[in-house]
């Protein structure tokens, strides 16, 4: 994993859209590398699943929301700042 982030702070020098699973997302925020989080909701129903964020190695943080959208009637998007 921090080959990756080492590769992506070396090549890149503006912002990067990062889509990945828990594991890359939380290796992120715990080293303070994401500054915007959109999360897209899409409403079904399950009587299990994977977490959306399990543990963090850090403290809570708090999220300040920037927008919310639908989309097609169907997903909502919701934007938020670390």
């Amino acid at each position: 994993m921090s080959a990756l982030i080492d590769h992506l702070q070396q090549n890149y020098s503006g912002n990067v859209w990062v889509v990945g699973g828990t594991q890359l997302q939380n290796t992120l925020i715990e080293q303070n590398l994401i500054n915007q989080l959109d999360v897209f909701i899409m409403p079904v129903l399950l009587g299990s699943g994977i977490p959306l964020f399990p543990r963090f190695n850090t403290t809570e943080r708090q999220l300040k929301s920037l927008q919310a959208e639908m989309i097609e009637n169907k997903i909502i998007k919701q934007s938020y700042v670390f």
